[in-house]
C-alpha cells in the first residue's frame, strides 16, 4: 500500500471546533440517539445474561460512548456469552460424542462418534458475539475506526491510573549498584 501523502485528515471533533464541519465531505454520525444513562437489562434475561449484560455495560460505560438506545445490542451479546458459557462448560467433557443408530426393539446397530452439537453451537456464538463486539467499539479495530472519525473516549490518564498526568518514576530493582 503506497504511503500517504500531505496532511494527515481532521478528525470531525477538529472540523466542528473549526466551524469547517461540512455533511457533504464529513462523517457527521450522531452520537447520541438515546440518552448517556446505562441502560438496563430487559426483563427477559436469564440471571447469568443479566449478569454477563451489566459486566460489558460497566465495561462499556467508561468509554462515554454508550447510550441508552444500545441496550438490545447489549443484550444480543450478553445472551451469546451466555451460549458461549454454557457450551464451553458441555465442551470440557470432550469434543467428541458417541451417537447410537436405529436398531430393532430399542437395540443399538452401531455407534459412531461424532463432533458434539455444543461445538457448533460455540463457533456460531462467537462469529455473533465478534460481530456485536464491532458495532458496540469493542477491540483495537473498532476503536481505530471511531478514533479515525473524531470520535474520542476517555483519555489515556482516565483510562489507565498514572498515565499521561506525570511520568511514572523508574527505580532498580535487585541492582547490582555497579557498573
Amino acid at each position: 500500500m503506497p504511503a500517504r501523502i500531505g496532511r494527515p485528515p481532521k478528525t470531525t471533533e477538529q472540523h466542528r471546533a473549526e466551524g469547517t464541519l461540512r455533511p457533504d465531505r464529513h462523517a457527521t454520525t450522531p452520537l447520541l440517539v438515546g440518552d448517556r444513562t446505562e441502560p438496563e437489562p430487559g426483563p427477559y434475561l436469564t440471571e447469568s445474561q443479566v449478569r454477563h449484560f451489566r459486566r460489558l455495560v460497566a465495561e462499556l460505560s467508561g468509554s462515554r460512548l454508550l447510550d441508552s438506545a444500545d441496550r438490545g445490542m447489549i443484550e444480543l451479546a450478553a445472551i451469546e456469552l451466555d451460549v458461549l458459557e454454557r457450551c464451553n462448560r458441555h465442551l470440557k467433557r470432550g469434543l467428541m460424542v458417541n451417537r447410537t443408530h436405529g436398531g430393532y426393539n430399542g437395540r443399538a446397530m452401531y455407534t459412531t462418534k461424532e463432533l458434539s452439537p455444543y461445538y457448533r453451537a460455540r463457533e456460531e456464538a462467537i462469529t455473533k458475539l465478534r460481530y456485536l463486539y464491532g458495532e458496540l467499539g469493542i477491540g483495537p479495530l473498532s476503536r481505530a475506526m471511531l478514533a479515525n472519525r473524531g470520535i474520542k473516549g476517555k483519555p489515556p490518564a482516565e483510562a489507565l491510573a498514572g498515565v499521561g498526568e506525570k511520568p511514572t518514576p523508574l527505580r532498580v530493582i535487585n541492582g547490582s549498584g555497579g557498573n
